[in-house]
């Protein structure tokens, strides 16, 4: 039986649940979201019948190991509709509207804090349509009708005699178009 809230399948069976089931748009309700899998692909379907999947491949060139990440889209007839390719790992995907969006963090390296950023791309066409950059990491990303809900935290150094630092948490609510509409500190 096919379940609609998520269950991350392989690609075959994907197109088998399209062709049976019809469209609906898996998505997580907890975690973050689709990652690539061992021996696998994530998986889910969009209400236009597009089959999103996220993969990433690895190579090798002398010493150089390069891993690219990409969001693709399939067709009813199970051709490339589209693809988008991220230069890191792609997580929180979700749909707000008439776009798919998800988020990737870059590390913090010895002089830059770690940052993520939030990347809409046209469910239709795979163009990106906004993206909007937040100092520390996207723990959580959720539709919420045309826009978004995010959860950003971001760590917090040390001060005074303290060893150890703390997490800020922030709740941004963002619209359609990636603009903040208004922010709020959970913490």
């Amino acid at each position: 039986m096919f379940n609609p809230l998520g269950v991350l399948v392989r690609s075959s069976v994907a197109l088998a649940v399209l062709a049976l089931g019809g469209p609906a748009f898996a998505q997580p309700a907890f975690g973050r979201g689709p990652q690539e899998r061992p021996g696998g692909a994530a998986v889910f379907v969009a209400p236009n019948g597009f089959v999103l999947t996220v993969t990433s491949a690895t190579t090798t060139s002398g010493s150089t190991t390069t891993t690219s990440y990409e969001l693709s889209a399939l067709n009813a007839t199970g051709g490339s509709a589209w693809s988008y390719n991220a230069p890191n790992r792609i997580q929180h995907l979700v749909q707000p509207a008439n776009l798919v969006a998800f988020s990737f963090e870059t590390a913090a390296t010895g002089t830059t804090p770690a940052s993520a950023t939030i990347v809409a791309v046209s469910l239709a066409s795979g163009s990106k349509v906004w993206s909007q950059s937040f100092d520390g990491a996207v723990t959580m990303l959720a539709a919420n009708g045309t826009g978004l809900i995010a959860v950003v935290a971001t760590a917090v150094p040390p001060t005074g005699n303290a060893r150890h630092g703390s997490i800020t948490r922030t709740l941004y609510s963002l619209d359609a178009a990636g603009n903040t509409v208004w922010k709020s500190t959970l913490d």
